[in-house]
């Protein structure tokens, strides 16, 4: 009986085709990709909902203090607070006012200028 050779077989190819590996990589690196994407979105539209509540929690305590800043204003309150200061405060009377027309404010404003005008150019 003649004896087997036992020596090892030299294999030529490679186990998986090199084609079948390059369409795995890449099926692989796509999907590895659109996970990726997908929680970058989802992170995104955590952030973007945190956002949207902090400016609702804004804008309700911009009108709240819009309101008490209107409530502060009113001429009773003005009164209120003077009177708890202690200012002696009064409204002005009637030959204490002075009525200012836009026509005569325009004139006014435009003398002046003149009077600069005529200041630089000295």
């Amino acid at each position: 009986m003649a004896t087997r050779n036992r020596k090892k077989k030299k294999h030529t190819g490679h186990i998986v085709p090199a084609p079948f590996a390059i369409l795995m990589v890449l099926a692989s690196s796509l999907s590895l990709g659109y996970l990726w994407l997908g929680s970058r979105c989802e992170g995104l539209g955590q952030e973007i909902k945190a956002l949207e509540a902090t400016h609702a929690a804004l804008a309700r305590k911009c009108l709240y203090e819009e309101s008490r800043w209107a409530n502060m204003k009113a001429p009773g309150q003005i009164e209120k607070a003077l009177r708890r200061h202690r200012l002696p405060l009064t409204w002005p009377s009637r030959d204490q006012l002075i009525l200012v027309r836009s026509s005569q404010m325009a004139a006014a404003l435009a003398e002046q200028a003149a009077v600069a005008t005529v200041a630089m150019n000295d």
